[in-house]
């Protein structure tokens, strides 16, 4: 189980690497990024924070939680956020740490990235894209398209019984 969760960041890593950077090259055979979304919209889908974004934490979590992240208040794990006053830590499912992002009364004033148990502090960064939690997301559009593709099949589906005579309805 542990080499799938660690197979899946890889994974996960790689497509974040290749949608915000141009220079990335990724060798791997196709089942890897087989059933992935297009790249745009994985990257359509994210939050980016940024050293002096004037923004609220509960907005933060907001833009999280649509892209979704877990809320806790106890112990961080791939995958969740926790607000504590004016401290959000999230822990994205690439990455092997978690940030940690500290407001001010101006909005973001520092993006760390720390350590998972001691939560000592490994870097700062400028700006951080917090991409989604899962790869399986879609769009609005998408999942309106596919909706309404389903209620037809289902209707298609109910004419072709009924005209055979096989019409049973449970309930």
């Amino acid at each position: 189980m542990s080499i799938n969760e660690r197979i899946e960041q890889e994974r996960f890593a790689t497509v974040a690497s290749l949608v915000t950077r141009p220079d990335v090259v990724v060798v791997s055979s196709v089942s890897c990024i087989y059933g992935l979304n297009a790249p745009e919209t994985f990257l359509a889908n994210h939050a980016r924070v940024h050293v002096g974004q004037d923004i609220e934490p509960i907005q933060l979590v907001r833009e999280l939680v649509a892209l979704q992240y877990t809320r806790t208040s106890t112990d961080l794990n791939r995958g969740e956020m926790r607000l504590r006053g004016e401290v959000f830590d999230v822990w994205m499912p690439s990455r092997d740490d978690p940030m940690r992002i500290r407001f001010g009364f101006d909005g973001i004033e520092r993006i760390q990235v720390c350590d998972p148990v001691t939560w000592e502090v490994l870097d700062e960064l400028d700006e951080a894209w917090i991409h989604p939690k899962q790869f399986f997301m879609t769009s609005s559009e998408r999942f309106q398209q596919a909706l309404e593709g389903i209620e037809r099949e289902l209707e298609a589906r109910v004419a072709h019984f009924q005209s055979a005579g096989q019409d049973r309805r449970i309930g």
